[in-house]
């Protein structure tokens, strides 16, 4: 916890066999391809009050990443973010009033569904085969998740009433 390290630079870990990494509080931004084909790399997690507020271009393509949690502060992710990510399975963002997930963020990846803030907008979920986004209530903290269709403008959704509407899924040419 006490990290000196406060840039995470463009592909500064490319390539390398680390299996997580814990980053600190004061980094404020995660560079391009910063854990590039970080294929071993399957936990990410950030120290208490983390200062995050992007993520770039490509900075998990390619990567062994299993799950991810979007510290609140963070307002973009970068195209193609978490491209080619096989293992990952579940992706969330906490309350970020303003989250922009960037073009083809999650192509190639497994994932099936993602929890978002109803303010975040997703460039490309639907058309990445994400079945269905969960909108988290941030404004009620006993309010439940609602799942809706993906669309790139925000979608002010009512969360008494949990309901879950399948996206079509693209088909290969």
């Amino acid at each position: 916890a006490n990290s000196q390290l406060t840039i995470l630079g463009s592909a500064v870990l490319k390539g390398s066999i680390i299996t997580s990494i814990a980053i600190p509080s004061g980094v404020p931004s995660i560079g391009n391809y910063a854990f590039f084909k970080c294929v071993n790399l399957a936990s990410v997690t950030f120290e208490s009050n983390s200062k995050l507020v992007s993520i770039d271009d490509n900075s998990f393509l390619e990567s062994g990443i299993t799950s991810f949690v979007v510290p609140d502060r963070v307002t973009s992710i970068g195209l193609q973010a978490f491209a080619y990510t096989p293992n990952l399975a579940t992706f969330s963002a906490g309350c970020s009033s303003s989250l922009t997930i960037g073009t083809d963020c999650f192509k190639g990846s497994s994932i099936s569904s993602i929890n978002l803030p109803a303010a975040a907008v997703c460039n490309s979920c639907s058309t990445n085969s994400i079945a269905v986004v969960t909108v988290t209530a941030c404004d009620s903290p006993t309010a439940e998740p609602t799942s809706v269709p993906t669309s790139a403008e925000p979608t002010s959704v009512p969360t008494s009433v949990p309901t879950s509407v399948p996206m079509p899924t693209k088909s290969a040419d």
